[in-house]
């Protein structure tokens, strides 16, 4: 193991990584019908509109009911402009970004159901989009441009999967509209493109990591590391994470490990698309799409690097692992 700080790394490794495919394993095994898999999500999603209710409500009380969170501040200013103040919901997460991230997954499993014209019954419809009405406003009120982008990722796949393109395109107005209407929203957006210091923070704290990266492309400085070496590239400053999983994970433990956590993704998703094309099973649809939406958030931001998000992610990878096992059994021994 190449790391400064072998303590530090070997604990990260088998209380952090080990912990995850623990999960990731346990979840393939727990779930291994396709009426547990549809048990978990359908508890998941439940667990999802209770959390969102509680973000609304912290919009509305200014504080969050069950842990007394208080919003995400945001403030930045356009050149020669006064500075603009948002106040970003976070429900029962420490930051807006990552209530953001958390809300993509259940958000386009919803989505899921709703395109795959599934439902036939109103009153399963009705919940469904009350479902995605709630956790859609709530994924504005966060503020968090990365967890718009991703969600908007996720869809563009779904769109592409299923065909579903008139109802795929009605979901996609339903969340583009409050960017058209909204100030706010299109201030945020903006903000990105036209302000100078749009990107800068993020972009300095990915030049960190790069510069670790040219040092020891190949095995990293160490996992667990990147926060307590990273004052050595930055000037004295001290920055927790790259916020980018990939390059903090490249700069940490090596161009080899990015290489194996891209083959297992890739791997699974994969496995996913082939199933779905043959069976149309809109629960491989929900998993895959929440899945990819997750990791295309994870160039934007920490979600592989908390604990919160990381359970989420090796859960729900279980899930569709487990999916992927049972449709290949049967496919194998179909009596």
């Amino acid at each position: 193991m190449n790391t400064l700080n072998f303590e530090k790394s070997l604990h990260a490794l088998i209380f952090k990584w080990f912990k995850y495919v623990m999960i990731f394993l346990m979840a393939e095994d727990i779930f291994s019908t396709p009426r547990r898999v549809r048990t978990a999500v359908t508890l998941f999603l439940a667990s999802a509109f209770v959390i969102g209710v509680d973000g609304l409500s912290q919009r509305l009380l200014g504080i969050e009911v069950f842990l007394g969170r208080p919003m995400g501040l945001i403030q930045h200013s356009f050149p020669g402009a006064p500075t603009h103040t948002y106040h970003g919901i976070t429900a029962s997460f420490k930051h807006y970004n990552d209530f953001g991230t958390y809300l993509i997954c259940p958000l386009l499993l919803l989505t899921a159901f709703l395109v795959s014209g599934r439902p036939q019954k109103h009153f399963l419809a009705g919940i469904l989009s009350v479902g995605v009405l709630v956790l859609g406003l709530c994924l504005w009120l966060t503020f968090s441009r990365g967890a718009w982008f991703a969600f908007a990722a996720g869809l563009f796949l779904m769109l592409f999967l299923s065909g579903k393109k008139p109802v795929v395109w009605i979901l996609s107005g339903f969340f583009l509209i409050p960017a058209a209407a909204w100030p706010a929203f299109r201030e945020r957006l903006l903000f990105f493109f036209i302000s100078p210091y749009g990107a800068s923070e993020r972009a300095a704290v990915w030049g960190i990591a790069w510069r670790m990266i040219h040092e020891a492309p190949f095995l990293g400085k160490g996992l667990g590391t990147f926060m307590d070496i990273c004052s050595l590239y930055s000037s004295g400053a001290i920055v927790k994470y790259a916020h980018n999983c990939y390059l903090q994970m490249w700069a940490e433990t090596g161009l080899f490990s990015v290489i194996s956590f891209a083959g297992f993704s890739g791997s699974i998703l994969y496995q996913g698309v082939v199933l779905y094309k043959k069976t149309s099973n809109v629960l491989f649809l929900g998993l895959i799409c929440a899945l990819f939406a997750f990791l295309v958030h994870c160039f934007l931001d920490t979600g592989l690097y908390s604990v919160q998000l990381s359970v989420l992610f090796w859960l729900l990878s279980g899930l569709l692992a487990a999916l992927i096992s049972t449709r290949a059994a049967l496919a194998r021994n179909p009596e």
